[in-house]
């Protein structure tokens, strides 16, 4: 009763056979795992019917998963007399459902933060990546929650989600709010997710935290701009003034070009101080000078815009060498403040 006596047409068309390719054929050659196919047959035998998903293989070698349901099929007198056997195609629903598994897994595994909601902006999933970006624990805390609980401009999430109802997606960052408060920036990815007949389902969103990198960057350019400043001053103002000091100045202008060097040095010495906590055990002409090669500048140039000599100059360098351990290195003095910028 493992051999086939007879198959409709629809059970052809599965296999790929012919009536009579297929009529005489041991069940177990359809099976793609003959050993699992045993066993069954054996329970199958024991129990006398039997129903689940199997795997075969049709006649041009590929995979086939089929819902089937066995039963055996008595005589008057009870004995069997043969088997009788249904089978449905599962083949895609079962490669849909492992296609969702996967992409389960790489949603719930995502680096990226991955959020779901509804259409009213309710969530109603999110990933452990989330979790982490948002500081919670279960997401249970967050499930049924609005997502403008999150942020902190309503008017911009409302205007990111009507981009994202006209146009299908959004891109940009936004300020967010985590569990305990703090401001998180965050860089936002969202979509809307629509079915076969694009009619919208759902709305995700991917997220990262980039307040970190955000800060850094307001850091480097404040930093920037203070050295611009700076380099302004000393390059382009600072030598005029000294200029101005070898003319021929009256009192009244003399105070004046006193209060205005003193005035530029107000405005700078905060950039010189932050500038010498790199340098603590540098002078403050060391500093200066220190600051000026890191411009650029030659000793030459140096010495006219601080008014010493040249070789007033170079012993400064010679000390800021030694002190930052350059003394026995072949390290340029430049590119090595440059290094530390």
């Amino acid at each position: 009763m493992t051999i086939v006596t007879y198959a409709n047409a629809a059970a052809l068309e599965l296999t790929g056979y012919t009536m009579e390719e297929i009529l005489g054929r041991s069940v177990l050659s359809f099976a793609d795992d003959q050993e699992e196919a045993t066993r069954l047959l054996v329970e199958f035998w024991e129990k006398g019917s039997w129903m689940g998903e199997v795997a075969g293989r049709k006649k041009d070698g590929s995979r086939i998963v089929s819902h089937m349901s066995a039963s055996l099929v008595r005589g008057e007198n009870g004995e069997p007399v043969g088997t009788l056997c249904s089978f449905v195609d599962i083949t895609r629903t079962r490669r849909a459902f492992e296609e969702l598994r996967i992409k389960d897994h790489a949603i719930a595994s995502s680096i990226n933060a991955i959020v779901f909601g509804d259409l009213e902006g309710r969530i109603t999933y999110v990933n452990e990546a989330f979790l982490r970006l948002w500081g919670g624990q279960d997401a249970s805390e967050v499930i049924g929650l609005s997502i403008f609980t999150f942020v902190r401009s309503k008017q911009e999430v409302e205007r990111i989600l009507q981009h994202v109802f006209e146009k299908g997606n959004w891109q940009g960052e936004i300020t967010a709010n985590a569990k305990d408060g703090r401001a998180v920036i965050i860089q936002i990815s969202a979509h809307l997710v629509t079915d076969e007949q694009n009619r919208p389902i759902c709305l995700m969103g991917s997220l990262v935290d980039v307040t970190e990198k955000k800060l850094e960057q307001r850091e480097k350019d404040k930093n920037e701009l203070e050295e611009m400043v700076l380099a302004n001053v000393r390059s382009l103002l600072l030598p005029s003034l000294e200029r101005l000091r070898g003319c021929r100045l009256n009192d009244r202008q003399k105070i004046y070009v006193d209060s205005l060097e003193t005035n530029l040095q107000t405005i700078v010495s905060p950039f010189l101080h932050r500038f010498s906590n790199r340098f603590l055990n540098l002078t403050p002409v060391e500093i200066q000078v220190a600051s000026l090669v890191k411009e650029g500048k030659s000793s030459k140039e140096i010495a006219s815009m601080i008014n010493v000599s040249e070789r007033g100059v170079e012993f400064h360098r010679n000390n800021i060498r030694r002190k930052l351990g350059l003394n026995n290195a072949k390290t340029n003095l430049r590119s090595y403040l440059l290094s530390l910028s």
